[in-house]
């Protein structure tokens, strides 16, 4: 309801600064710092900021791997005295792979903080994703996804804690250059410390594109 939207609702500001240095023709240092000052339009507490500092490393060999890593801290802090602030280890990770032109897997992975909608002062997250790409032939391509997310809920009342897994299928039939026929499927899973937060939903999609 309303009344719940507009306790959502919120303002974010970012400012940030990325040092790349060239180590080598494929490789780079990295070194990021960014700030977020967030204000919410019904406060209750949380408005504050997010301090990240990420040092780590990036590369680029010969077209078959790229990616970065970096590694640091992040704090949330709130202006509100009363709520207690939040500090742990975060991270940001991405490999490209790619052993032929015509397959490519993609990793991710992150720890970061994010604002809650279902109580806490905030959520610490953290992902894991995978995606493969494979063009079988000119006419068939298939794409599959993995991911899990670990949410804990910051002073929450109940120190809930969710994990999320979706997966997922998607194959691309085309049977000439002006047509594409798509079919996916996609399920999710939620295990929550709060059983009322459970569920398991499956998502089957068909889709035509055309190219004029």
């Amino acid at each position: 309801n309303a009344e719940t939207t507009d306790q959502l609702e919120h303002d974010k500001l970012k400012l940030g600064a990325l040092l790349a240095l060239k180590v080598s023709p494929a490789t780079k240092a990295l070194f990021e710092v960014r700030n977020t000052a967030i204000s919410y339009s019904d406060s209750d507490g949380k408005d504050g900021s997010e301090l990240r500092v990420l040092a780590g490393v990036g590369w680029n060999f010969a077209g078959k791997t790229s990616g970065e890593v970096k590694v640091g801290m992040e704090d949330r802090s709130f202006d509100d005295g009363d709520v207690d602030g939040d500090s742990r280890f975060s991270w940001e990770a991405g490999l490209i792979w790619s052993p032929r032109t015509y397959s490519v897997l993609n990793v991710t992975s992150s720890q970061e903080a994010r604002e809650t909608s279902g109580g806490g002062s905030h959520v610490a997250s953290s992902t894991l994703a995978a995606t493969w790409v494979h063009q079988f032939s000119v006419k068939f391509g298939l794409e599959a996804m993995l991911s899990n997310v670990a949410e804990e809920y910051v002073n929450s009342a109940d120190d809930r804690d969710d994990n999320t897994l979706t997966y997922g299928l998607k194959g691309v039939f085309s049977p000439n250059k002006m047509i594409d026929l798509k079919l996916g499927l996609d399920q999710a899973n939620r295990d929550s410390s709060d059983n009322s937060y459970d569920y398991g939903r499956q998502v089957v999609t068909f889709g035509v594109e055309l190219a004029i």
